[in-house]
């Protein structure tokens, strides 16, 4: 466990990084361990491409150290996330299905800064080397993707309503701890492996895990459908991404979602 630092107020906290507030308009993500600099710097600088180009997410600060920790300054979003607009407006998963996909296009279509790692090196590290993947699995995938072109834009790595605040001042897409450049299908790609292998949420009666089953199917049309008509990228090759990215998933290690994963993989698995 880490100590809150002297003077700071912790609003919120995950696996990586605690959550302070940072003046009056600002807040701080602070890692918990000593490492990260270069990471947080990554992060800005994908923040501030899109923010360049008009795509809306909360303004950046500096890299800063408390107590020997690195941390990022950020602007402080106030609000709700699309997930949980959803969960209690269920009327709006249409709108708010086209927002997110119509979101993700602008995003894909900026050019990311050269700083910022290639995708597919990671994919290939985790399709190489995880202990996650079956080892019949990890050949297939590389082969894919050295046949795929490499990419140069923005791509967010964990794109979904989630990671998108919606306030009285409007949205912003949050969370770019993913943050890579590469093809945009690939992170198109990403997002559809999220929609389809999400698990329920836990403690739900059968009824509501029905609804749950229905809903995101509907979330994933509309988004898909706002995606495709919004971009200008080439989404020739969806298929052998999406299973780039299914094999990729596999190394998240989340028990409900394996099941999903492997079947999906099967199903767009290369054939010789």
């Amino acid at each position: 466990m880490t100590s809150p630092p002297a003077g700071l107020r912790k609003i919120a906290e995950g696996r990586q990084a605690e959550i302070y507030l940072w003046g009056e308009t600002g807040v701080l993500r602070l890692l918990r361990n000593h490492q990260g600099h270069e990471g947080l710097e990554r992060e800005a600088a994908a923040m501030r491409a899109a923010a360049g180009a008009g795509v809306p997410v909360p303004r950046p600060g500096e890299v800063v150290e408390v107590e020997g920790r690195p941390g990022l300054v950020m602007e402080r979003m106030e609000g709700t996330d699309l997930f949980s607009v959803v969960g209690r407006r269920p009327w709006k998963l249409r709108s708010v299905a086209i927002l997110t996909g119509t979101l993700h296009a602008r995003l894909n279509a900026i050019a990311a800064p050269t700083s910022l790692p290639p995708a597919s090196e990671h994919l290939r590290g985790v399709a190489a080397h995880s202990p996650l993947v079956p080892d019949d699995l990890r050949a297939p995938t590389i082969e894919t993707l050295n046949r795929l072109p490499a990419g140069d834009r923005l791509l967010h790595g964990d794109f979904h309503p989630g990671n998108i605040m919606s306030s009285s001042a409007g949205t912003a897409i949050i969370d770019w701890t993913a943050a890579c450049r590469g093809e945009p299908a690939a992170d198109f790609a990403n997002t559809m492996v999220l929609g389809r292998v999400s698990p329920m949420p836990p403690g739900v009666s059968r009824i509501a895990g029905g609804i749950f089953v229905v809903a995101r199917k509907l979330l994933l049309r509309y988004y898909e459908r706002a995606y495709r008509d919004t971009t200008t990228a080439d989404l020739s090759n969806l298929d052998s991404w999406v299973f780039v990215c299914a094999v990729a998933r596999l190394n998240d290690g989340i028990p409900e979602e394996r099941p999903a994963l492997l079947r999906l993989i099967e199903e767009l698995r290369p054939r010789s």
